[in-house]
């Protein structure tokens, strides 16, 4: 139990930031159904113009045939949820295992004669006590908002479960990858790769016309969501079967431990080249080091675009007929003069919070290459700090403004040909780019924090992601006071905003260049 506590001192801060963020999710939802939407007997004409939608079975799934409180949300919001719990589950499972033996700390352990498996079965119980918490807090939370027509119990117990039993199938899958690949970084990607497929599955059965692919839902765990259909089917015996396949990766995941040493990986890598890299500056050295990630989040980036955009004539015309939904834009902050215009102003909305994402974690490349060492080998060359920091940031923020532009360009393009009569160019490139001097902010801002707060860094960054996105999203549905409205480095569209924006993201970058070489390295 003492490295059980010592996993949750250690990862307090960011296993209790996805926990409340997760569980605002869940409560914020149905009051603002409440608030929203009409009595159940009035909203049938709604619930099947959304069940017609093609787009939005692709992105949410099947809709329930009633359309009650908790229906919608399993539809809409418990998709996000279960989406994001997932997220939550990889990125813990690879910090609490391949994050730890990187950084040199289970070697520490291991040397005072703990047993080769128990850093990898604490590691499980942190991640399994974190989904059971979530799991019981959002239990806790729809029983509190109980309806005996609207959200019934029995629906909220399944839902409740099925977090838990996503979460810990994709955490073990994280610890699986960490097992398989020989870094923090690789196992990432290997695991976020399960991820992508997962949700491609899914979407394959729920788009599928008549339900004859329903049963690919078994095989990915974001569409057991279909197959347990909470406030709907309740079939809660699915359960069973779907609690098998955690337990099932557990076993593998404890086998796999005991056959590699500690920093070894059971797949090889790519090895070496005798091929001399052809870098000519700290900038080329930072690009050759991204390159994997810049092509993923290209393809991430243009994917979202791609999805969203593929989508457009089908939500633009619920848009034109559904008051409810232009209602809950409005309280949004979403201008609704054309219901075209505003689809494609809220999608970019999301393409530019998918770039943000990616260009924050390019920075906090160069915070992981500091507590790895690896940062090292490059200052004993002579590059100077300032420099291989600014590098890091620059291929951020030019990665970040060509993601904005390829996301807009490709969901105009697909708007065109979609949408006869319209143009949303204009609005689909105002929607992303429009949102590039906050994404340089968010980098200058990152890159001050890595240069001054290092040991802060990577959850400061992401808090200041994830507060960007809800108060764009959510900010003003539900009524935040206006100074917060605008402490946040997304959604402005002044130009003095703007400008604002763009001068903070140039002061902060120089001054996380200024003071960088005042501290010593923080390795480990």
């Amino acid at each position: 139990m003492r490295l059980v506590a010592l996993l949750l001192r250690r990862h307090r801060v960011a296993l209790l930031a996805w926990t409340l963020s997760l569980l605002a999710l869940v409560a914020a939802t149905v009051p603002a159904y409440e608030a929203t939407y009409p009595g159940l007997a009035a909203r049938s004409v709604i619930v099947e113009q959304m069940r017609a939608d093609q787009g939005s079975r692709v992105l949410y799934g099947e809709l329930g045939a009633d359309g009650t409180y908790g229906q919608l949300f399993a539809w809409e919001t418990g998709t996000y949820v279960l989406l994001l719990v997932a997220v939550a589950a990889i990125l813990l499972g690879i910090a609490l295992t391949r994050g730890e033996e990187d950084a040199g700390r289970v070697e520490l352990v291991r040397s005072v004669g703990v047993e080769p498996g128990a850093p990898v079965r604490a590691a499980l119980l942190v991640l399994s006590g974190f989904c059971v918490v979530v799991g019981a807090g959002t239990a806790g939370i729809l029983l509190a908002q109980h309806d005996p027509v609207e959200l019934s119990a029995t629906g909220a117990w399944g839902f409740a479960a099925l977090t838990v039993v996503v979460g810990w199938t994709f955490g073990l899958i994280a610890v699986l990858s960490a097992q398989l690949r020989g870094d923090a970084s690789g196992a990432r990607s290997l695991a976020f790769l399960v991820l992508g497929m997962a949700f491609a599955t899914r979407a394959i059965a729920d788009a599928a016309a008549s339900g004859r692919l329903g049963w690919l839902n078994w095989l990915s765990p974001l569409g057991w969501k279909g197959v347990l259909g909470p406030w709907d089917q309740d079939r809660v015996w699915t359960l069973v079967p779907m609690l098998m396949v955690p337990f099932a990766l557990a076993g593998v995941v404890l086998v796999a431990v005991r056959r590699r040493e500690v920093g070894g990986a059971l797949l090889r890598g790519a090895g070496s080249s005798a091929r001399r890299a052809r870098v000519r500056s700290v900038e080329g050295w930072s690009a050759l080091l991204s390159r994997g990630a810049l092509v993923g989040w290209t393809v991430g980036v243009l994917g979202v675009a791609v999805l969203f955009g593929s989508m457009a004539q089908g939500l633009s015309g619920t848009l034109e007929q559904d008051a409810s939904m232009r209602d809950l834009l409005q309280q949004m902050g979403v201008d609704l003069a054309s219901p075209e215009q505003a689809y494609f102003s809220l999608l970019g909305s999301m393409v530019a919070v998918t770039a943000l994402v990616g260009a924050v974690s390019l920075v906090l490349r160069w915070r992981a290459e500091e507590v790895s060492g690896r940062l090292v080998h490059e200052l004993a060359v002579g590059t100077a700090r300032w420099r291989s920091l600014l590098a890091r940031s620059a291929v951020a923020a030019v990665a970040g403004v060509a993601w904005l532009a390829l996301g807009g360009l490709a969901m105009g393009l697909l708007g065109r040909m979609l949408l006869e009569g319209a143009d949303p160019m204009g609005a689909a490139l105002r929607g992303t780019i429009g949102e590039a001097p906050g994404l340089v902010a968010v980098v200058g801002l990152v890159t001050l924090l890595c240069a001054v707060a290092p040991r802060v860094a990577v959850v400061g960054s992401w808090l200041l992601v994830g507060w960007s996105a809800f108060v764009l999203w959510f900010g003003q549905l539900v009524d935040l006071p206006e100074v917060l409205l605008e402490a946040t480095a997304l959604g402005h569209t002044g130009a003095l905003s703007l400008g604002v924006l763009a001068a903070l993201g140039a002061v902060t970058l120089a001054a996380g260049a200024a003071v960088v070489g005042r501290r010593d390295l923080r390795l480990g």
